[in-house]
């Protein structure tokens, strides 16, 4: 049998009552009595996840946004996959030496 505190009993009541989209419930009977009565929900666990992974994508597509409006792009992989950006004209750089891989047995 399930025991509710009358705030778990109130907060289901109140999202059945207005319909609610999610119910913020950590208490693990609230929680079983919550997916009894078919109501979506969510623990401060979810919210603080939810919230990073959106900041998340909000970083990479601000860093997105200003790699695209640079002058130049700084690796080979960019200039690769945004060809026709990588003619823009840019500050001089000096590009790095190849790297010098010998064999294991030469060793």
């Amino acid at each position: 049998m399930l025991e509710l505190h009358r705030g778990e009993a109130e907060a289901i009541a109140l999202a059945l009552e207005t319909k609610a989209d999610h119910l913020l419930i950590d208490e693990r009977d609230g929680r079983l009595m919550a997916r009894q009565l078919g109501l979506s929900l969510t623990g401060v666990l979810g919210v603080l996840l939810r919230e990073k992974n959106e900041t998340n994508q909000s970083n990479q597509a601000r860093n997105r946004r200003a790699q695209e409006q640079s002058a130049f792009f700084h690796c080979s992989r960019c200039r690769k996959r945004h060809p026709q950006k990588s003619q823009r004209v840019g500050p001089a750089v000096t590009p790095a030496p190849p790297r010098l891989v010998l064999p294991i047995n030469s060793l």
